[in-house]
């Protein structure tokens, strides 16, 4: 049978041809978001698929509602690492480009495509994995925010640290990469536990070895400080495998070339933002319409007060933790009279405006907490997620 290139593949033949895939990597996650005033816990694998070049590849997707266990698990069981498909009647999801990081911003939703499973190749040569032929420079021709792959050889890294963000304890280290075009600064975060300590020895294996990597779901932002860097940050799509192709070839043959090379950082450095005395800052004041009006077009960090507004309790029945448990945040939405805005409040406001001591009474008591009472709030502004700090 005669499949279709991917890059023939597009709204006009979704519908006419055939496409061959295998997978290369999943990444299963679950998520909430608000809908008409409800809250909705939702499930989505996302895969790497290749086709039978190596450098044409894209995302597929399978999306369903969390409740909905039988089809979560009959998807986890279906869409494993090596599997191939034959795809057809191919329906495109509806997915922002910028958070696509393959090469063809495509994301195939299986789930309402005709999905076969095949046993071999049908005589086609697959090749061993995904190659990510990007130049790293070019990253300065970005206009907006865009995740990405690149091929590059690791120049150094620094010794693993254990550090506690949100979701626990991670184990992480800074890496210095290049592509002979330019190098770029790069924190890598591993799991604790086997799977993380097998990532670092395969990282220090191919550090030694000067073999190239290639890097899947990194995210790049242009500088507003700075249009010589862009923001460069690992998410939670990253990962990394051993490159394969004509450039890794070229970057092992000329790695100690390479690496010895005085080339331009493109990538700025992230910097902790400091504690702020949100109380004892001057600021202006504002009301709700016009925040909800131009909080887009706020770039930097802005202080603004707003006097007697109502915050809303969270929706019934959604969760007000963060996804580990570790601490209240959820979305809600402040008003006065002059209307609404949508807020995220985290856990200081929470029990500031419940005046519940802790975060297990304000969870056990928040679906009684619709009586809110009227407050001076200050909100500290930048670009979304906004969170709320209440005076």
């Amino acid at each position: 049978m005669e499949f279709f290139r991917l890059a023939e593949l597009n709204e006009s033949t979704a519908k006419l041809g055939t496409w061959l895939f295998r997978v290369e990597h999943v990444i299963s996650e679950e998520y909430e978001y608000e809908w008409k005033g409800k809250q909705h816990r939702t499930w989505k694998l996302t895969m790497v698929l290749l086709t039978q070049e190596a450098s044409e590849y894209c995302l597929g997707q399978v999306k369903v509602a969390k409740s909905n266990l039988q089809q979560v698990q009959t998807a986890e069981r279906r869409y494993t690492v090596g599997t191939l498909w034959q795809v057809s009647k191919v329906a495109l999801a509806k997915e922002s480009k910028q958070y696509v990081h393959t090469p063809r911003k495509l994301v195939i939703d299986m789930a309402k495509s005709k999905v076969v499973s095949v046993s071999d190749a049908q005589g086609l040569v697959m090749p061993p994995t995904v190659v990510a032929n990007a130049v790293l420079r070019d990253i300065l021709q970005l206009q907006d925010k865009q995740r990405f792959d690149v091929t590059c050889v690791v120049k150094g890294v620094s010794d693993p640290r254990t550090v506690t963000t949100p979701s626990g304890e991670k184990r992480v280290l800074d890496a210095t990469l290049t592509d002979g075009t330019a190098e770029m600064t790069l924190s890598l975060w591993f799991e604790m536990g086997e799977a993380g300590e097998a990532g670092l020895a395969s990282l220090r294996e191919n550090v030694a070895e000067s073999s190239p990597l290639t890097f899947c779901g990194l995210e790049a932002e242009p500088s507003r400080a700075d249009d010589s860097k862009a923001l460069i940050k690992t998410t939670r799509h990253t990962f990394f495998i051993k490159a394969t192709g004509e450039k890794a070839e070229e970057l092992k043959r000329d790695a100690d070339d390479i690496k010895a090379r005085q080339l331009d950082l493109v990538s700025q450095a992230w910097v902790a933002h400091s504690p702020v005395d949100y109380l004892n800052t001057p600021v202006q004041q504002t009301t709700c319409f016009l925040l909800e009006k131009f909080r887009t077009v706020i770039e930097q960090d802005t202080v603004l007060q707003l006097n007697f507004v109502q915050v809303l309790p969270p929706t019934p029945g959604s969760s007000v933790k963060t996804k580990d448990g570790s601490r209240l945040w959820f979305s809600t939405a402040m008003s006065d009279a002059s209307g609404t805005v949508d807020i995220v409040v985290r856990e200081k406001a929470a029990l500031a405006l419940s005046g519940c001591a802790n975060a297990e009474e304000f969870e056990s008591a928040f679906q009684d907490l619709w009586a809110c009472a009227v407050e001076s709030a200050w909100r500290a502004l930048a670009p979304q997620p906004w969170t709320a700090a209440i005076k």
